[in-house]
């Protein structure tokens, strides 16, 4: 079985025009989330971004370095950024 992830952007009609599922699933785990426009404006290579780092995050497992193509690089590397400054942060000074 392979150990790399899938990607898979599906049609929801039924949550209304333009509405589609994103799902990246692996034999470990699967992280999905829904877009309907107008809601929220975002590309579909933003979406693909937070559901990428959601399943990196939630399973850790597998393989999703061919996934990137589809997201958006300049989100994910202000992630990546905002990450680094919150690790180096002292952990005494955060607050909820």
């Amino acid at each position: 079985m392979s150990t790399t992830a899938k990607l898979f952007i599906d049609p929801q009609p039924d949550l209304g025009k333009g509405a589609k599922r994103l799902r990246v699933d692996c034999k470990w785990s699967t992280t999905t989330a829904y877009h309907v426009p107008g809601l929220v404006d975002l590309t579909d290579e933003q979406i693909v971004t937070v559901v990428l780092q959601r399943h990196e995050e939630e399973c850790g497992r597998c393989g999703t370095a061919r996934l990137w193509q589809h997201a958006d690089q300049n989100l994910r590397d202000a992630v990546e950024q905002v990450w680094q400054q919150m690790g180096a942060a002292d952990p005494r000074e955060r607050r909820n």
